[in-house]
C-alpha cells in the first residue's frame, strides 16, 4: 500500500462491511510503513466478528500477546474456541493446549484429548504427535499402544522430527519380537537429518555399535559431534571421550578438555568430574588445584559419588581449599550413602578414629561390613579383625576366619598372612602345613614382609614344602630389603656359614651391621 488514496479507499470498503478489505487493512497496519497495533487489532476484531476464521486465530493471538490491546487470556481462549469450531486446524491445536495448560479456562484433559484428536484428523502434524503421546501416556484417554504407533507414524510421515525420533525408538524397544534394528537405523537417520539432536546422538551410537548398519567409528564421531554442536549434553561428553581415547579420530587433549568443559558447563556430572581431574593432572590445560576443587565440588553437588569421595579427600588434605575434617566426614558419608565402596571404608575409619565426628564403634562396624560386602578387600580384613577383637560387635572366631579367608582370596596380603597363621596353629580349623606354606607364599608374593620372613623359615625347615637353602636365603634377603631386622640377622649368618650361598665375609658384615642399626 504505497498511496494514501488507496488506503482511504480500502478503509471505506472495510467500513461498508467488506471482510476482505478488513483483512487487508489488518495486514497493512500489522507491519511496514503504516504499522499501527491498535488499528491492526481493531480491523482483525471486525473481520473475526464477521466470521473469518483466520482473523479469529489472529485475534486470539493478539489477546494472548497484548498486540494493540491489553493481554486477556479469557478472550484468547474465547476466540481460539471460535476459530477451532469454525474449522481452523491450528486453532484446534492451540485450543487443546489451552485446555492442557489452563490458559483462559480450567484445565480439562478430556477436552485436551478431544481437540488434539480433531486437529490431528484434520492434518495438523504437531497435533498428530501430541495425540500419539496422549495414547502412550493415557493423557485424557486410555493408553492405547496401537493408536500410539499409528499416530506416531502419521506424524513422522509429515516430517515432524520428534515423531520421526519416537518412531525410531519404537523399533528399538519391545523385546526381540518387535525390535527391528534396520528400521530403527533408517528412522533415526531421518530424524537426525531433520535436525533432531537426540537422533543425531543415537545415530552416532548406532554407528559405534553397528546397530542396523555397519560399525563406522568416523561416522560415530561425525554424528556425535553434530549432536554436541546442536547442544546435546550427552553427545558433548561422548565427544570428549572420543578425543581422549582416539575413537574415530586421533587423540587430542585440547579437544578433550574443550568438550569436557562444555559438557560440564551444560550440567553433565561425569563431565564435571572429568574436568576436575583434567585440572588436577594438567590434561589439555594447566594444573590448577583451585579449579580442581571447584569442579569436584560441582560434580559432587550434582550427585557424582566419585566426586563426593574426592571432595572429601580434598577437605581432608586441604587440596584447593582449607583443611576441614567436619566437611571431610560429611562428604565421605554422602559418597558412602551413594554406594561408593572406598568411601564406605573411609567412613568406617572416620567413625573408628573420630575424624570429623565422635568415635563410634557401632557405626564403624556397620560401615566396614557394608564396604566388605561390597567387595573392598581391605574392608574385609578390617571386618575380620573387628570380629576377632569384638570392635562394634561381639567376638566371633568363625566370622573372623570366614572374612579373613574372603579377604585373602580377594588378594589382601595381611589376610593371606593371617590365614597362613591359622593353618599353622590350627585356630578355627585343622592345622595344615601344606596350606600354611601355600598362603604364606601367596602373602609373600603380594609383598607382605612378615610372610616373606616366614616363607624363608618354611624353606629352612621344610614346613609344608621341601627344605631349600637357596630359597631360604632368597626370601630372607627379600624380607631384609624390606627392613625386617631378624631377616637381616639370619641373612648375615647365611653368608657367614655358607648357607644357600658361598661364604662371604663382606656380605656377612654388611647385613650384620644393618641388623644392628635396625635394633
Amino acid at each position: 500500500m504505497n498511496r494514501a488514496e488507496d488506503l482511504t479507499s480500502l478503509t471505506h470498503k472495510a467500513e461498508q462491511g467488506d471482510t476482505d478489505a478488513m483483512l487487508r487493512l489488518a495486514r497493512v497496519y500489522y507491519q511496514g510503513d503504516y504499522s499501527d497495533a491498535a488499528r491492526f487489532f481493531e480491523w482483525t476484531r471486525q473481520a473475526a466478528e464477521a466470521g473469518d476464521t483466520g482473523a479469529m486465530f489472529n485475534l486470539a493471538l493478539a489477546y494472548f500477546n497484548g498486540t494493540g490491546t491489553q493481554p486477556d487470556t479469557g478472550k484468547f481462549f474465547e476466540w481460539t474456541l471460535a476459530g477451532a469450531k469454525a474449522g481452523d486446524t491450528t486453532a484446534m491445536f492451540n485450543l487443546a493446549l489451552a485446555y492442557d495448560r489452563g490458559t483462559g479456562t480450567e484445565p480439562d484433559l478430556g477436552q485436551y484429548f478431544e481437540w488434539t484428536r480433531k486437529a490431528a484428523k484434520a492434518g495438523h502434524a504437531g497435533a498428530m504427535f501430541n495425540l500419539a503421546l496422549a495414547y502412550s501416556k493415557g493423557k485424557g484417554t486410555a493408553p492405547n499402544p496401537k493408536a500410539y504407533a499409528k499416530w506416531t507414524r502419521r506424524a513422522a510421515e509429515t516430517g515432524d522430527p520428534d515423531a520421526i525420533f519416537n518412531l525410531a525408538l519404537s523399533y528399538a524397544e519391545g523385546g526381540e519380537q518387535n525390535r527391528d534394528d534396520a528400521e530403527y537405523f533408517e528412522w533415526t537417520l531421518k530424524a537426525a537429518q531433520a535436525g533432531h539432536a537426540g537422533a543425531m546422538f543415537n545415530l552416532g551410537q548406532a554407528f559405534y555399535h553397528g546397530r542396523g548398519t555397519y560399525s563406522d567409528l568416523p561416522a560415530y564421531l561425525e554424528w556425535t559431534e553434530k549432536a554436541a554442536q546442536a547442544g546435546h549434553m550427552g553427545a558433548m561428553f561422548n565427544l570428549s571421550l572420543a578425543y581422549r581415547n582416539g575413537t574415530g579420530t586421533v587423540p587430542d587433549e585440547q579437544a578433550y578438555f574443550d568438550w569436557t568443559q562444555l559438557a560440564a558447563r551444560a550440567g553433565h556430572a561425569r563431565a564435571m568430574f572429568n574436568l576436575a581431574l583434567a585440572y588436577e593432572e594438567g590434561v589439555g590445560t594447566h594444573l590448577d588445584t583451585a579449579r580442581y576443587f571447584e569442579w569436584t565440588r560441582k560434580a559432587a553437588e550434582a550427585g557424582h559419588a566419585g566426586a563426593m569421595f574426592n571432595l572429601a579427600l580434598a577437605y581432608e588434605k586441604g587440596e584447593g581449599t582449607r583443611r576441614d575434617l567436619g566437611r571431610y566426614f560429611r562428604w565421605t558419608r554422602k559418597a558412602a550413602e551413594a554406594g561408593h565402596t572406598p568411601a564406605m571404608t573411609n567412613l568406617a575409619l572416620a567413625y573408628e578414629k573420630g575424624e570429623g565426628t565422635p568415635s563410634d564403634p557401632g557405626n564403624f562396624f556397620t560401615w566396614i561390613r557394608k564396604a566388605a560386602e561390597a567387595g573392598d578387600r581391605q574392608a574385609m580384613m578390617s571386618l575380620a579383625l573387628a570380629y576377632d577383637e569384638g570392635k562394634g560387635t561381639r567376638q566371633d572366631a568363625g566370622k573372623f576366619l570366614a572374612w579373613t579367608r574372603r579377604a585373602a582370596e580377594a588378594g589382601e596380603s595381611r589376610a593371606m598372612f593371617n590365614l597362613a597363621l591359622a593353618y599353622w596353629s590350627g585356630t578355627g580349623l585343622d592345622a595344615d602345613a601344606a596350606r600354611y606354606f601355600e598362603w604364606t607364599r601367596k602373602a609373600a608374593g603380594a609383598g607382605d614382609t612378615r610372610a616373606k620372613f616366614n616363607l624363608a623359615l618354611a624353606y629352612e625347615v621344610g614346613k609344608g614344602v621341601e627344605a631349600d637353602t637357596g630359597k631360604y636365603l632368597q626370601w630372607l634377603l627379600s624380607a631384609a630389603e624390606d627392613g625386617e631386622p631378624m631377616a637381616m640377622f639370619n641373612a648375615a649368618l647365611c653368608y657367614e656359614d655358607g648357607i644357600g650361598t658361598a661364604r662371604d665375609p663382606d656380605h656377612y658384615f654388611a647385613w650384620m651391621r644393618r641388623a644392628a642399626e635396625s635394633g
